[in-house]
């Protein structure tokens, strides 16, 4: 979801047109439309401080967006060149506020973006390369085998003994042993 997002804003910011984009980091409720749950006012789960100041801030934020076209509070325009974001984050023990940040999730952008891109044209530059011709036989020289009989008699002897061993050392009665597995305690029976 991320990288279509930013991808999204780079493509408006290139024409001009103004973006502001957020991330919710809050590690507590950060994933994916927790942030409806602050705008809405609705909360599955209970609010602790810091969750009720994200909640102030969201208010506020799309209220101003709502009336100006600007959301204030230091949420500024996002930026092609730094690729900066608004970070909503709230911790009252640290005094950690939104702020605006820059580089927006760049090692994911990144990989994604760059590194994955470089690595599919790569890929599809060999797929499209030249074919080289093989020349394949179907008769194989006199001595040689695809499938050596070594190989054939290790698969086979196993085979082989397991036949042997059951066919002359059980008798017939023994041979014809079933265990009834229907979870009660039943003797066995020859059937």
């Amino acid at each position: 979801m991320l990288v279509q997002n930013k991808v999204k804003v780079d493509k408006l910011l290139e024409k001009g047109v103004p973006v502001y984009l957020y991330e919710l980091t809050y590690p507590k409720h950060a994933d994916h439309t927790d942030d409806l749950f602050y705008i809405m006012g609705v909360h599955p789960f209970e609010e602790d401080e810091n969750e009720k100041n994200i909640g102030e801030v969201y208010r506020t934020m799309f209220t101003n967006f709502i009336k100006t076209g600007e959301p204030g509070i230091g949420f500024e325009r996002s930026d092609l060149r730094t690729s900066s974001f608004f970070d909503i984050y709230w911790n009252e023990t640290t005094g950690a506020r939104p702020k605006m940040r820059t580089d927006f999730e760049e090692p994911i952008m990144e990989y994604w973006t760059r590194e994955m891109v470089h690595y599919d044209q790569t890929i599809s530059k060999m797929k499209m390369g030249p074919v080289s011709p093989v020349v394949r036989s179907f008769g194989q020289p006199i001595g040689t085998s695809v499938f050596p009989l070594s190989n054939v008699l290790f698969l086979l002897l196993p085979f082989l003994a397991g036949f042997l061993v059951a066919r002359y050392c059980c008798s017939r009665s023994q041979r014809n042993l079933y265990i009834q597995l229907d979870g009660n305690d039943y003797p066995i029976k020859n059937i």
